[in-house]
């Protein structure tokens, strides 16, 4: 599979994401509307049985019950998802950070994060993209990587710790792909998580 096969993957897979969110939400709404129609019902013929003799109840408005529900429900699931978008405004790190990584810094006595910041930096150069932030995933025991990052300058690259302590050749192999990523993004692309 080519590089623009997997980029229309990608796309599929985003709208498929997005559609799902919708019906969760829509789902998430209609479950607590019923909940509290539910509720109030049970509440409003409690009362009536209770109080029959005295007086009789307003009847009860479904519909206003439903209006507000639906506000609440649909406002405290957009201030949640605001939340988490202000936590990833952040860029790559956090994403990073996120996922269990520990930043690699410069001084690292580390023989072999030294030679995984050494192989991003070289990857960095060849390609043209700033030097991204390294992270690595301590409690990941698979080879895996990802790239991540509203734009290249605040990028971040996490490794599990099987490709930090693997030779450099196989350092590359598992990290080829990121530069391309990370030099197409710009500013105005959404953060994105590659694997």
């Amino acid at each position: 599979m080519n590089f623009f096969e997997r980029q229309a993957t990608a796309r599929r897979t985003s709208r498929r994401w997005v559609f799902l969110f919708v019906i969760a939400v829509v789902a998430i709404v209609a479950a607590v509307d019923t909940v509290m129609v539910a509720a109030l019902t049970f509440y409003r013929d409690y009362e009536q049985a209770a109080h029959a003799r005295y007086a009789t109840t307003a009847p009860f408005d479904n519909g206003g019950v439903i209006l507000w529900t639906t506000i609440v429900v649909v406002a405290v699931i957009a201030m949640a998802s605001l939340y988490k978008l202000s936590v990833l405004r952040a860029g790559g790190s956090a994403v990073a950070l996120a996922a269990g990584g520990r930043r690699i810094e410069r001084a690292t006595p580390n023989a072999a994060e030294k030679r995984l910041l050494n192989v991003v930096e070289e990857m960095a150069i060849a390609s043209g993209v700033p030097m991204p932030e390294v992270y690595v995933l301590e409690h990941e025991t698979g080879i895996n990587a990802f790239a991540a990052g509203h734009a290249p300058a605040n990028a971040a690259i996490a490794v599990t710790r099987a490709i930090a302590f693997v030779n450099s050749s196989r350092v590359c192999g598992s990290l080829k792909a990121w530069p391309c990523r990370l030099s197409m993004l710009s500013t105005s692309c959404r953060l994105f998580l590659t694997r």
